[in-house]
Parts: structure tokens; sequence; C-alpha cells
């Protein structure tokens, strides 16, 4: 894009060598804005980002809409783009936020700054986590929707970028999202148990041992109140209740969980082996040769 207004400007300065003529000047004359199309975009760039330091948020925002739409075929209209996103997360405007990183990672997809724009967007949705405000209830007891929305959005940054700079970060924030959904099985688990609903409860503490192994505790506190639930009479899995266990001992076997596993094995009723069943041919009632007959003498 730069290269063409400066071959038009060579070209006349040729012909106002040759001839002194008032077309050549007008047409030179004509080329100065494409020329300083570059270096009047930065300008104003700068000026937008002069404001962004400042914390002029709304002014800068202003600044940089109109370096997007007055500029946008220079380069500074894709970082006007992100710095506008930029400016809706420092002033906690989470929902706009999100929606300008998408758009700039979307429209813009060979961009360098794509990485930490899709970074952002998990971090946008992490900031609208519920914290845990003494007055309030813990984060395990309400909605968990803004959990699942930066779990999906950090693990598919993650997944795109696994060496990007920020991805130790988003797996730290990952593992931190992963316990509070599973600290919310748990909770609703134990209400169902509370309120003498272990079929209920059973579906949630499942949940949490299929989904959750990498959380070691959650993992097997989930384990070995499943362990209770199948062996309840109103759910009536004995086998399954003696299986988890033994997994609950041999994947788990020096936490306190284990411990209490062993002890409930040792209770549980062991199932009747059933009887062998004989095969043809193998002197079975089906198989045993009717009595000889009586002897007439």
């Amino acid at each position: 894009m730069q290269q063409r207004p400066r071959l038009l400007a060579a070209s006349c300065r040729s012909a106002l060598f040759a001839a002194a003529l008032a077309a050549p000047i007008g047409a030179c004359s004509s080329t100065r804005p494409d020329a300083s199309y570059s270096d009047s975009a930065r300008a104003a760039f700068d000026e937008a980002m002069e404001a962004f330091d400042d914390e002029d948020f709304l002014e800068a925002v202003k600044r940089l809409t109109t370096v997007k739409n007055k500029y946008a075929y220079s380069r500074w209209a894709a970082l006007a783009e992100l710095r506008i996103a930029d400016a809706y997360y420092e002033q906690d405007k989470w929902i706009e936020a999100i929606d300008a990183y998408r758009t700039f990672a979307q429209s813009r997809p060979n961009h360098p700054d794509v990485p930490y724009a899709l970074y952002r967007v998990g971090r946008s949705y992490y900031e609208q986590i519920p914290s845990d405000f003494f007055i309030l209830p813990p984060v395990h007891e309400r909605d968990p929707a803004a959990t699942k929305d930066t779990l999906r959005a950090l693990e598919t940054f993650v997944d795109r970028y696994p060496e990007n700079e920020n991805a130790a970060d988003a797996r730290d924030r990952i593992r931190t999202c992963r316990r509070l959904l599973a600290d919310q099985e748990m909770y609703v688990a134990r209400f169902y148990l509370h309120q003498e609903r272990p079929v209920s409860a059973r579906g949630r503490l499942e949940r949490v041992v299929a989904e959750y192994p990498d959380l070691e505790d959650r993992w097997a506190e989930a384990a070995l109140l499943l362990v209770g639930v199948y062996a309840d009479a109103s759910v009536g899995l004995m086998a399954e209740a003696r299986a988890m266990a033994q997994r609950l001992i041999r994947e788990r076997p020096t936490t306190p969980e284990a411990q209490e596993a062993r002890d409930l094995l040792a209770r549980l009723p062991v199932p009747p082996t059933p009887p062998a069943s004989a095969s043809p041919g193998d002197g079975g009632p089906e198989n045993v040769p009717p009595p000889a007959p009586a002897s007439g003498g």
C-alpha cells in the first residue's frame, strides 16, 4: 500500500523536469494525502493512546473509533480495534470487551495479536465469576454459567496456542474453574443426600468421578459417597458399591477416604456365588441314564 504513491510521485518529478506544466504539478499534489496516509493514521492512533494511557477511556474509544473508520486500510486500524477492546476491559465492561475481542479475532484471523484477543475473551469471562465475599453464598452455590463460559474460552485458547506466553496463566484459571464446577456438583449431591434422595445424588457423584480425576480430593470424596449410594437399599447396586470401594482403595490408597472404603468394604455383604451350571454330557440330572429294568428271574 505504501509503494504505489511513491512510484507515482517519482513519475511526477520526471515529468516536472521534462516540462514545467500545470497538469503534472496537479497530479503530483494530488498524491500527497495518499503519501501521508499511514503517517496521519499513526498520528491519530498516538493521540488516541495518550487518552488511553491517561485512563480517559471514553475519549480513547472515541478517537480509536475514528482511526478504525477513517484509516481502515492502515495497520493502525487493526490496533485501534484491539485497543478499543482493551478500553472496555479496563472499565470492567466485560460483555463489550468480549464482543470486541471476538470481532477482532474473527475479522483478522491472521493477525499476530489474535492469541492475545482470545486469551482476553477468557479473562473477561473469568472476571464475571462471583467472588467468595463473606456475606454472600459460596461460589459453588450460585449460577455456574460464567465459570462454564470461562472454561470453554480458556480451553479453546490453550488448545490453539499451547506455547503462548499466557498459556500458563490460562491453565491455572482452567483448574480453578474445574474445581468450582466439581464443588457445585458435590454441593448438589450433598443436598440430595441430606434430603434422603440417593437416586438423585447418584448422577452428580458419578459425574465428578468420571470428569474430574485430576482433582484428587474431590474425586476421592465423590467416590466414597458413591459407595454408600450404591449400597443404599433404594438404589440396590451392591456389586457396584464393592467395585467402587475397591477402585478407590486401588487408585487413592493413602487418602482418608480409602481407609473408610476399606472399613465399608469389610461390612458390605458379599454377593452369593451363583451355582455352577451343569453342562450337557457332564453327568448332570438331565443326562442321568434311566434305571435299568428289573430282570425277570
